[in-house]
């Protein structure tokens, strides 16, 4: 059968062939990091809309990055830059300071 186990916590495993399409729609997925132009982000987006459970992907994985926590992600490491330049360029001043002495 589909399923191995009896009663709760029995493992359900996908017939092969379920298995395969659903690899081979991850294979053929944007991944993580590859850059798109507008156009091909509107067009995703667009498709989306029509999928029933556009969250994940048939194995799970997510799909979809919620902007709010992209940006909240992005302001902080910005912010952690900014401090990471600014105690830089104090360190790079008193150097030439203490050098011109």
């Amino acid at each position: 059968g589909i399923g191995t186990g009896t009663g709760t916590g029995a493992i359900i495993r996908l017939p092969k062939s379920v298995a395969m399409f659903a690899s081979r729609a991850c294979r053929r997925s944007i991944m993580i990091g590859e850059p798109l132009s507008e156009k091909k982000m509107t067009e995703v987006v667009r498709r989306l809309r029509d999928v029933e459970q556009p969250w994940s992907c048939p194995h799970g994985r997510p799909t979809i990055r919620h902007i709010k926590d992209l940006l909240d992600d992005l302001i902080t490491d910005e912010k952690v830059s900014s401090k990471v330049v600014a105690g830089e360029l104090a360190a790079m001043s008193q150097s030439q300071s203490q050098s011109q002495e």
